[in-house]
């Protein structure tokens, strides 16, 4: 089964949408097939082009992370080393007519959002839990520190 990348809820909307009236009401897998590292790295390039950050990633071993104690999706939000978490068949989906729009506008659209106002979810139970997200700067400089020197 190949790996799967996410595609963002306006495109499933649109693609429901239109393919309503043709197809059955089930469950459909929502993944556009690619590799999870491929989008990682597409995910993160992309960001620092729409951004102008002007970052150089620093591309460090998944297993040295782990070993390293980086909690996965939560210090780095939609890293998994776990296979299974991106392995989905949307085949069926995709069968359907689903379409994915460029990553690009998904990172675009949100950094517009960012910068124009919005705000991270705050709140009770699991929104509550947004501070928690990231690595800070002094556990980022400690990691990039140990990983270059031994790298």
């Amino acid at each position: 089964m190949p790996d799967y990348e996410v595609v963002a809820e306006g495109g499933t909307a649109s693609w429901r949408d239109a393919n309503w009236a043709r197809v059955r009401p089930t469950t459909w897998r929502g993944f556009q097939p690619r590799g999870p590292w491929e989008i990682f790295v597409e995910l993160v390039n992309t960001c620092v082009a729409v951004t102008g950050a002007g970052t150089v990633p620093v591309w460090a071993e998944p297993d040295w992370l782990v070993g390293q104690g980086v909690q996965q999706w939560t210090e780095l939000p939609l890293w998994r080393t776990h296979r299974g978490a991106w392995a989905v068949d949307s085949s069926r989906a995709v069968a359907a007519g689903l379409a994915c729009r460029p990553l690009s506008d998904t990172v675009s659209q949100t950094w517009a959002w960012m910068t124009g106002g919005g705000s991270a979810i705050t709140g009770e139970g699991e929104a509550g839990r947004a501070a928690d997200h990231g690595l800070s700067a002094s556990r980022e400089r400690e990691l990039l520190k140990t990983w270059l020197q031994n790298s």
